[in-house]
Parts: structure tokens; C-alpha cells; sequence
């Protein structure tokens, strides 16, 4: 049995294919979402290169909100449908799932040299609940229960939520009330777009493209990474209490990848480590999913 796995980020969707619940090596493949008109196209143009492969399963994590029939892609108005797969592309089954979801589904099948340390923390015996929280092009989380070695994962959206009152009170000290009332919700501030908006609000600066932004003010020194990593340390405050991930805390995505390195990881512990009201384990520990592709293992897992 041959499984097509694919991806389907806000940016990218990258597919591959597996069998026996593992990725094929050299089967990864890349897509620029704006070169195409959906992801129907993209999964015929890689199946045209990989034609000697009998297809008989999708597995398609998106970015954004799924059901067991239906998934939509939030920023670019995709929709998959699991029936029209399975009619278009003659498989015998399609399953759609969350592209954070995926994520979790993968973490058991992660190795160490696809993880990064972000901070050790204490990992507690019998530990059963980690969270994988993704920064890119938008943001979501996805909570992960162990059960016999198998990873179960939750469906959310947690993007959409409101922004904290701790997010929402370092936005005000350091921005005007009218621009820092315009951050409403969690996607406005952890996001790609929102890494831009923020950036060009704090500095005037709107030229530089959001992935190079965290390079570019740690050249000139301004602090701006700093305020920012501080600003994720108290949102990932607030998950560590809702989901209380024992486990671990996974981040992924282009944006977290970039800011949680370095000098900007100090920002980050003094935030997520402020004490609260109630008496929480000992801080778990914080990893970075290094791997881009990663999400496509999760999928062969599912």
C-alpha cells in the first residue's frame, strides 16, 4: 500500500510518499501555494513525477480548520473533501487532519537530531500530555496525549482566540493605545503577518519581509527580537497552563524557528517561567521541530 502524504501549509505544501507508515526517502517535494490554483493541481503534478508508485491513500494535513469529511485551507480559500479525492484520484481512502494535528502524530517518530533544545526543563516520569504549537504563516496548537507509545491529538483552533491580558499589557507599554487595540487576536501578534505589522508599528519600518525581520534587528540592535521572544514567552505562559504539557512543548514553523535561537531565548524563559497564581509542576521542557517536512511523517502515522 502506497499512501500520498501531503501538508498543506499557508505558504507551501510539500508532499511525499510513504508506505509502511514511513516516509519514502527522496519522494519530498515542495509547492509555492501561489503558483497554483488548489491543491487538486499539485497533487496531480506530483504524481505525474512519481507515476510508477500505485497510489490507494491520501492523508492531507491543512491549515486550518478540518472535520472528518472536509478541510479548509484558512488563508487561501482551498477546500479538500475526502469523497472528491477518493473520486478524482481513484484511492481507496482520504483523510484529512489538521497540519498541527499532524505534527503531533509525528513527535513519537522524531529523533534527536530533528529536535532542538530551546530550554532542558524537567520531563516528569509517566509524562502523557505534550502540546506542539506552530508560528508561521498563521498560529495554532494542537495537544498530544501518550497512550502505549501511540500519540492521539486534539483538534483546535487556537489562532482565532483573543489575546491574552499579559500579551496585550506589554503591547501597551510599548506601542500607542489605538495600534496596540488592533491586535485582537493571537494569529494578529503570532504570525508571519503579524511578526510584519508589529515590526513596521514598533519601528516605522514596513520594507523588510517578515523572514528576514528577526535577522535584521538583531544586526541593528534595536530589541525588537528581544520584546518579541518575550512577548511569545508569556503566550506560551498562558498554553502551559490550559494544556499543562508534561511532555514537552514543541514549537514549529518559520517564525519560531528563527526567533527561538540565541540571545533571544533569555526573553523567552523569563517570560514563560514567571511564577503564577497556582503551583504548577516544574517547567517542562521546550523544543524546536527543526524539520520542515516533518508534518508528513505525522501523516504517515495517522
Amino acid at each position: 500500500m502506497t499512501r500520498l502524504v501531503a501538508d498543506i501549509g499557508g505558504t507551501n505544501a510539500r508532499l511525499a510518499l510513504a508506505q509502511g507508515h514511513e516516509v519514502l526517502p527522496g519522494t519530498q517535494q515542495r509547492f509555492r501555494n501561489d503558483a497554483h490554483s488548489g491543491f487538486d493541481e499539485v497533487a496531480e503534478l506530483y504524481l505525474a513525477d512519481h507515476s510508477d508508485h500505485g497510489v490507494t491513500e491520501i492523508v492531507a494535513a491543512i491549515a486550518g480548520p478540518v472535520s472528518p469529511e472536509e478541510g479548509h485551507l484558512t488563508n487561501r480559500g482551498w477546500v479538500l473533501r475526502t469523497d472528491d479525492l477518493c473520486r478524482r484520484f481513484g484511492v481507496d481512502r482520504a483523510v484529512l487532519v489538521n497540519d498541527l494535528a499532524a505534527l503531533g502524530h509525528a513527535l513519537p517518530a522524531l529523533g534527536p537530531d530533528e529536535l532542538l533544545p530551546v530550554l532542558p526543563g524537567h520531563l516528569a516520569d509517566h509524562a502523557d500530555q505534550a502540546l506542539v504549537a506552530g508560528i508561521g504563516t498563521g498560529f495554532n496548537v494542537s495537544q498530544v496525549l501518550y497512550r502505549d507509545g501511540v500519540a492521539s491529538c486534539g483538534r483546535a483552533e487556537c489562532g482565532h482566540l483573543s489575546v491574552p491580558g499579559s500579551v496585550a499589557a506589554a503591547l501597551r507599554e510599548r506601542l500607542d493605545a489605538e495600534k496596540a487595540a488592533d491586535y485582537v487576536t493571537v494569529e494578529d501578534c503570532f504570525s508571519g503577518r503579524g511578526l510584519a505589522r508589529m515590526f513596521a508599528d514598533m519601528t516605522g519600518r514596513s520594507d523588510i519581509p517578515a523572514q528576514e525581520i528577526l535577522a535584521t534587528d538583531r544586526a541593528a540592535g534595536t530589541g525588537f527580537s528581544s520584546f518579541y521572544a518575550t512577548l511569545t514567552g508569556l503566550l506560551a505562559r498562558e498554553l502551559r497552563l490550559i494544556f499543562m504539557p508534561d511532555a514537552g512543548l514543541y514549537f514549529a514553523g518559520s517564525v519560531a524557528r528563527e526567533l527561538l535561537t540565541g540571545d533571544d531565548i533569555a526573553a523567552f524563559e523569563a517570560a514563560f517561567t514567571t511564577a503564577t497564581t497556582v503551583n504548577l509542576p516544574p517547567t517542562p521542557p521546550v523544543r524546536i521541530i527543526r524539520d520542515d517536512m516533518a508534518a508528513l511523517k505525522g501523516c504517515a502515522l495517522v
